[in-house]
């Protein structure tokens, strides 16, 4: 016997689930990365970008290392801007341990979903960094077209990194999940299940 999803009634369709994925708003990936700022408790860092369509920020990725003794706290923030560089106007931020930085540029990851930052596409946005010490982060010479790395100091305006280069990053959108349920009720669901479409299968085949 075939049983097509598609044939099934809507309340046996229950347990099936399907997952979203995650899209890119914006990034930039070096071929050969290299540390190219050195955010502290004085000095953030930071990379302005514009959103490629419109969406929830999700996960925030950049490159990042130590320099010396690990930041107990790094801090992430997404910004407005204005005339291409980030203004006082903090969207979301996001403060997570800098413990588990090395010696070499690895993927440093926060997660922003929580907040329902919602981006346009087309407009531009910055991610801003700093810490409790001295870290890295790694970069590019200037290869993204869609903004460039910047940086204040001693709490002055943010202006452009000279040289001009762009620090590695990504932006995903948060993606829309549908609830999947603890793996202790998949042997429950699928007994219903199982049950449910043997019914349905007997009372078609009454009826033809």
């Amino acid at each position: 016997m075939k049983i097509r999803l598609r044939n099934l009634p809507a309340f046996l369709l229950l347990g099936f689930s399907a997952t979203g994925f995650a899209q890119t708003i914006a990034s930039f990936t070096p071929a050969a990365p290299f540390l190219s700022a050195l955010p502290s408790a004085t000095t953030i860092s930071g990379q302005t970008f514009t959103a490629a369509f419109s969406g929830t920020v999700g996960v925030v990725t950049v490159l990042a290392q130590a320099t010396g003794p690990s930041p107990s706290s790094i801090t992430v923030q997404l910004r407005s801007v204005s005339g291409g560089l980030p203004t006082a106007a903090i969207l979301g931020v996001v403060s997570t341990p800098g413990v588990g930085l090395t010696g070499s540029l690895s993927a440093f990851s926060v997660d922003f979903s929580s907040q329902a930052i919602a981006v346009n596409a087309g407009d531009s946005y910055a991610l801003t960094l700093f810490g409790t010490a001295l870290f890295g982060l790694g970069g590019g010479t200037n290869g993204y077209a869609g903004g460039a790395q910047v940086n204040s100091t001693g709490g002055a305006p943010f202006v452009f990194f000279a040289p001009a280069r762009d620090l590695s990053f990504s932006v995903m959108a948060a993606p829309s999940l549908v609830a999947v349920p603890e793996p202790s009720t998949y042997g429950a669901a699928a007994v219903v299940s199982l049950v449910g479409i043997c019914a349905w299968s007997r009372k078609r085949k009454r009826k033809s």
